[in-house]
């Protein structure tokens, strides 16, 4: 076997590998002898076929089958031993042209797109901002009161108020025109903060064993939640008139807690904050740090387009569509690539900077890492649902879980090496902290 590449610029190259009869006779025929023993055909006793008939049958299968394999195995092995920098993958030229029937040689060619060279040592002198979210006490007020409704108490009341939670029985108005839900009747339950505002004013104050009439068509914004809520799909939502009689069963009001030792046991954690004081730093910090987290993702993007500016790198772009449709599952036409290609392109450029980022700073992380990364990840899960102080029976238990389960796996790994890369772009960057609000901030990112 013999390999070789031949480069037509910087960018762009062909692979050829030249494949002889030597190189797969001994595995066709160790194929053709297993058949021999497996197959089963009329007039022969089982495994008695005689090799002729066989590599009549099967030999031209079984002789490509095994080329294709030699070349899955060494395409990708000489170019990593080689340590050619390839951007995508190897696109086959085609092979229609071989005689598979009569031939012993064969020589196969594949295109390949070139890693431009990336000088990250280049010196930059431009500075780029990273935008630091204040919290401020507005943002710190709304959270505490966010969390004080969250761990609440629920009680029953006899007259509806506004936010309330109602549970009930709705009726189908019957209709000659509906007549698909005629005799349709159902138990739901909803919040006050659901429905719109002219149903709000029917039905606050509104006692138990009341009832109203609702169009779940118009008296609710989110169509999806109404066909849940109802178990219809969404043609019946479309279709058919929505009005129901709804008869009030129960109605539940959420207490919210003080801002109090109870309220800071359960959401820091029993004991751990003594005072107000504390507890508002704590929440203050919790927050800095999940926007932090977003000033990250941020200044991670503005930090990717300005390398692409300032390294100006060149891409084999025609390589690179062929690429894209060779990979593509479905068939992609030139006039949608040719609108998405800038897109591409710059995914590519971000990729190829990552890469070179890992591999001159040597990123690399062990099991420790990779366990701490999963931790934090299940603790930013249970503190988006208020719960700051989750046991570490718990934390440890979801962790585990995400460890063992491979994609979870690469995700986290995914994002300690995001983490790491951001880290490399801080200390070699420019960098000019801004301070701004959160509001600002969503207003830069949408």
């Amino acid at each position: 076997m013999k390999i070789s590449i031949e480069k037509s610029d910087t960018l762009n190259a062909v692979l050829s590998i030249f494949i002889e009869f030597n190189d797969y006779v001994d595995k066709v025929n160790s194929v053709i002898i297993d058949y021999q023993k497996k197959s089963d055909l009329p007039g022969f006793r089982k495994g008695k076929i005689p090799q002729g008939i066989i590599k009549k049958r099967y030999g031209k299968l079984i002789k490509i089958d095994e080329i294709n394999k030699l070349l899955n195995d060494n395409v990708y092995k000489y170019i990593e031993d080689n340590k050619v920098n390839i951007i995508g993958g190897p696109i086959p030229l085609s092979n229609d042209t071989q005689n598979w029937d009569n031939a012993s040689d064969y020589t196969f060619k594949y295109k390949l797109g070139l890693c431009p060279e990336i000088n990250l040592s280049k010196n930059i002198k431009k500075t780029i901002n990273y935008y630091k979210i204040n919290v401020g006490k507005p943002l710190i007020d709304n959270y505490i009161k966010n969390l004080s409704h969250q761990f609440g108490n629920l009680i029953e009341v006899k007259e509806v108020k506004d936010n309330d939670l109602l549970y009930g029985e709705i009726d189908y108005i019957k209709s000659k025109k509906n007549s698909k839900l005629n005799n349709y009747s159902k138990n739901i339950s909803f919040s006050i903060s659901k429905i719109s505002s002219s149903l709000k004013h029917n039905i606050i104050g509104n006692k138990i064993n009341n009832s109203i009439l609702i169009d779940f068509k118009n008296d609710f914004d989110d169509s999806n939640f109404v066909c849940s809520k109802l178990g219809i799909d969404n043609k019946t939502f479309t279709n058919f008139d929505l009005k129901f009689s709804f008869k009030i069963l129960k109605i539940q009001r959420n207490i919210p807690l003080n801002e109090d030792q109870n309220l800071y046991d359960k959401v820091i954690g029993k004991n751990l904050v003594k005072n107000k004081k504390e507890f508002r730093l704590s929440i203050g910090a919790k927050i800095q740090s999940n926007f932090d987290i977003q000033s990250d993702s941020k200044f991670y993007d503005n930090a990717m387009i300005f390398l692409i500016k300032e390294l100006k790198l060149e891409l084999p772009e025609q390589f690179l569509k062929e690429w894209i449709k060779f990979r593509s599952e479905k068939e992609i036409n030139e006039k949608e690539l040719d609108e998405n290609i800038n897109y591409y392109l710059k995914n590519f450029k971000i990729e190829l900077i990552e890469n070179e980022i890992v591999k001159s700073s040597k990123i690399s992380f062990n099991k420790d890492e990779i366990l701490s990364e999963s931790k934090s990840f299940i603790r930013r899960q249970f503190e988006s649902y208020g719960q700051l102080n989750p046991s570490d029976e718990i934390i440890n238990k979801y962790s585990d879980e995400i460890i063992k389960n491979d994609e979870e796996s690469k995700k986290i790994k995914e994002s300690l090496k995001r983490k790491k890369i951001i880290k490399y772009l801080k200390k070699n960057i420019n960098i000019k902290e801004k301070k701004i609000s959160y509001e600002e901030f969503v207003k830069l990112i949408q």
